[in-house]
């Protein structure tokens, strides 16, 4: 595949290749789009938080999206 980029794209992207955290430009581009497909999802879940103050009846407690939370993020009780 080829793609088409303007100079400062590249430039950018050169500059990332240069700092030899990536052996490939193959690589920083699947980390580049993993980043990206993160994003998405954090977006995607905020807009369903937002939707979601319009239900109260789907509200949980937030002692339990606390322990939901900590459990996904493997932080300890306080």
């Amino acid at each position: 595949m080829e793609l088409q980029v303007s100079a400062q794209t590249e430039a950018i992207f050169r500059q990332k290749l240069s700092t030899g955290h990536y052996a490939s430009e193959d690589e920083l581009l699947r980390n580049a789009l993993a980043s990206l497909s993160e994003s998405d999802d954090d977006w995607a879940a905020i807009e369903e938080g937002l939707a979601a103050i319009d239900h109260p009846e789907t509200w949980i407690p937030l002692d339990v999206a606390d322990a939901e939370l900590r459990s996904k993020l493997q932080i300890p009780p306080p």
